[in-house]
């Protein structure tokens, strides 16, 4: 396992981050049924050797059998939601919310992801889908909204060479994350 510590800037320094890809390897023909979903995800949570004030999980719309299976084998204090500018989005993050707060999980909010596009020749920002105003619609539901992240080249080229992005908005998001918990 690759050990990216220290990887986030000067006033990040006590943050360590994990390269979870090496559990298993993936056949991309294969289809995974319930039980070995659940088994895979309780032998990577089975396997984490430290503890970790923070672990992100990135998982699939809607409430699957991973949200099942984290919940079960994860004491899990609090989540963070994350939408696309979509209301069919919006309305998968609504379940998981339902999910969460059945489960005792407390949501800290809310991040709109890919809202907008900006151009790398003219500069122009373009919002990626028609704007459902996700703000508005946390509000109207009392979901902290924390931020948006709009759609940039870079970041996945960064992220996929294991390098640092060092955006505001990521420091931004990072700061109201941490003083929410």
């Amino acid at each position: 396992m690759q050990d990216y510590t220290n990887l986030i800037s000067e006033n990040y320094s006590c943050i360590k981050i994990k390269n979870n890809l090496y559990t298993y390897k993936i056949n991309k023909n294969s289809f995974y049924n319930s039980s070995t979903k659940t088994n895979t995800i309780r032998h990577l949570l089975s396997n984490i050797d430290n503890k970790f004030d923070i672990i992100v999980l990135d998982t699939p719309p809607n409430i699957t059998d991973e949200h099942l299976a984290i919940l079960n084998y994860l004491n899990t204090d609090y989540s963070i939601l994350v939408s696309t500018p979509q209301l069919l989005s919006f309305q998968d993050v609504l379940r998981q919310y339902t999910f969460c707060v059945k489960g005792n999980i407390k949501i800290l909010g809310l991040i709109e992801n890919m809202k907008k596009f900006k151009c790398i020749e003219c500069k122009h920002e373009q919002d990626v889908f028609f704007d459902s105003n996700i703000k508005k619609e946390c509000e109207k539901y009392n979901i902290d909204y924390l931020g948006s992240l709009d759609i940039n080249i870079e970041y996945g080229k960064k992220s996929d060479n294991g390098e640092v992005i060092d955006e505001k908005i990521f420091k931004t998001l990072s700061e109201k994350i941490i003083n929410l918990i």
